[in-house]
């Protein structure tokens, strides 16, 4: 019994260096609470309140502890405390909005700025996840904005949400206009056509390159409409010499047919989308560089909306 006892734990000091090898450390994800709603919590004690039945009075009871425990918490966030210095030099009626990634901070911020509605002050509550990669200030400012041009609105727990986004991408895409935007480097390459060149492209993974299809060449894997004669393909400024090189391009001053576009912001590779195992812009992306795009792109455009996006 021993000897099977020392066999087994000497197989297992020889095996444990290849185990801990193969041990993948995972960064632990931050994970909250669904934020409580509160005027559905109010309107709930309310409603039961006024039913005299036992079941429905310590149904009551307990969604009135509920209520008080939100608002005692909220009294010493930080948050919140913020919110009663902003607001005491500012009389209502007044316009409070409160730009946060609404993790740790939504329950307090949804008691403090339910009292300010009561006081008389109107509040916008906008929740800014971690993939916008904007600053609040800056969040702020379009926010404002869109609420003033009628573009968003505010529910009734006072969150934005787009009113109207057929006209808000209409009205965006009447002033983006992707030459103005990007810089867009031009290169000739023997490969002249699309699905020739389209192949290359999953392999560069390999070579840590990113890349989004753009223009006629990105709506051609889409939705067909005009056969692309040039490839416009955004890319990472920095990895323009290694671009060149895997594909084997010649850098030209006049004409071309492969176009490797520096983004005017890192939203253009926002919800890249996999089309045939190849990388092409978001719908909404490749819908506004189009839009304006004088060789039949409007056209393109449209159809785009017409088939694939839908408002």
């Amino acid at each position: 019994m021993f000897s099977c006892l020392k066999t087994l734990t000497t197989n297992a000091l020889f095996t444990l260096p290849g185990l801990t090898q193969s041990i993948t450390i995972v960064e632990p994800s931050q994970r909250v609470l669904q934020s409580t709603e509160f005027r559905r919590l109010k309107r709930s004690i309310g409603q039961l309140e006024q039913v005299k039945t036992e079941t429905a009075q310590k149904l009551a009871d307990i969604l009135n502890l509920e209520y008080k425990a939100l608002q005692e918490a909220a009294k010493g966030h930080p948050a919140s405390q913020a919110l009663e210095r902003t607001v005491a030099s500012t009389s209502p009626p007044a316009v409070i909005t409160v730009v946060s990634s609404l993790t740790q901070d939504a329950d307090a911020l949804t008691v403090a700025l339910e009292k300010l509605g009561e006081k008389g002050y109107s509040t916008v509550l906008v929740g800014v996840g971690n993939e916008a990669k904007t600053g609040y200030g800056h969040t702020h400012r379009v926010v404002k904005t869109l609420l003033r041009m009628g573009l968003c609105r505010q529910t009734e727990t006072n969150r934005v949400v787009v009113a109207d986004p057929g006209e808000l991408l209409t009205r965006w895409a009447g002033y983006y206009d992707f030459a103005l935007m990007n810089k867009v480097n031009a290169y000739f390459s023997l490969e002249t056509d699309l699905d020739g060149f389209a192949k290359r492209l999953p392999t560069v993974g390999e070579h840590d390159l990113r890349y989004a299809l753009t223009l006629q060449a990105g709506a051609s894997l889409v939705t067909p409409y005009v056969r692309p004669v040039n490839i416009h393909l955004y890319v990472d400024p920095e990895k323009l010499g290694a671009w060149q090189r895997f594909l084997g391009l010649q850098l030209t001053e006049l004409g071309g047919n492969v176009f490797l576009v520096e983004p005017y912001d890192e939203s253009v590779f926002y919800k890249v989308q996999r089309v045939r195992d190849v990388c092409v812009v978001s719908n909404v992306q490749l819908y506004l560089d189009l839009y304006n795009y004088p060789a039949r792109g409007r056209e393109a455009a449209e159809h785009l909306r017409k088939e694939v996006i839908g408002f």
